[in-house]
């Protein structure tokens, strides 16, 4: 008998489905599991909201403060640019919203209530994931799969299109240029989907001209779009460098 696949076996379990955000909001779900960090953060973006009284999730922090990554503190207080966590003040780069998370950072924790698993047809995704993240929750009858569209659908066509300009713009101006799809990735998870130069959040699938997107940020502008010499950050940071749209 062949094997069942994640989806299949969801279907086979009758666990609910929900194809929209707005479905997802309707019926009152709050968290959600992923298998990547970039779909969970963008799945914070679009769904998650941070409130005075509501646990948020340190994502990083200062050698000399004493918050642990990854740990859910209680939002004490805000004001422009600060939370207030244990009586301390704190950047709001720092945090994010306690909505969604890659099963491998909720690995024993206890979720009661209401959760979508996100991603379950990811080439990557392992029945062992799943079985992880559906046992997450205190009650199956709490467990939705998500079925619509991937939120990181049509990333990989940004990311070639900003590499295609940046490399002609390079190569008319005789610039050396190395960078590549898999740089950009890489750069997006090792920098936590974070500007490079104010350190908040990045929107990863954006409007166009949105002063939120993530670009390409050289560091010197005397050089090349190259590895050693770039970084991402918002479109709207890299502009007030004197930056070209693309």
């Amino acid at each position: 008998m062949a094997k069942l696949s994640i989806p299949e076996a969801a279907k086979r379990a009758a666990f609910p489905q929900v194809k929209t955000l707005e479905d997802m909001r309707s019926i009152g779900i709050k968290k959600v599991v992923t298998y990547t960090n970039g779909t969970a953060q963008m799945a914070n973006l679009k769904l998650g909201k941070i409130e005075v009284g509501k646990t948020i999730i340190c994502k990083q922090h200062g050698k000399n403060s004493k918050l642990i990554t990854n740990h859910r503190y209680t939002l004490e207080a805000e004001n422009d640019k600060q939370f207030q966590v244990e009586g301390q003040w704190y950047l709001k780069s720092w945090f994010r919203a306690d909505t969604s998370l890659t099963c491998h950072s909720v690995q024993g924790d206890a979720i009661a209530q209401r959760f979508a698993i996100m991603e379950t047809e990811c080439s990557f995704a392992s029945k062992e994931w799943f079985w992880t993240a559906c046992t997450r929750a205190t009650k199956a009858k709490d467990v939705y799969i998500y079925t619509g569209t991937p939120l990181l659908k049509g990333l990989g066509d940004r990311i070639r299109r900003k590499l295609f300009l940046h490399q002609e713009e390079d190569k008319k101006k005789g610039r050396a240029f190395d960078l590549d799809a898999d740089w950009v990735r890489k750069r997006l998870k090792d920098q936590n989907y974070c500007c490079a130069l104010c350190h908040s959040v990045m929107d990863v699938m954006y409007a166009d001209l949105s002063d939120e997107q993530w670009s390409i940020d050289r560091k010197d502008n005397a050089h090349g779009h190259t590895k050693d010499n770039c970084q991402l950050a918002h479109w709207g940071c890299n502009r007030a460098k004197g930056a070209r749209p693309l």
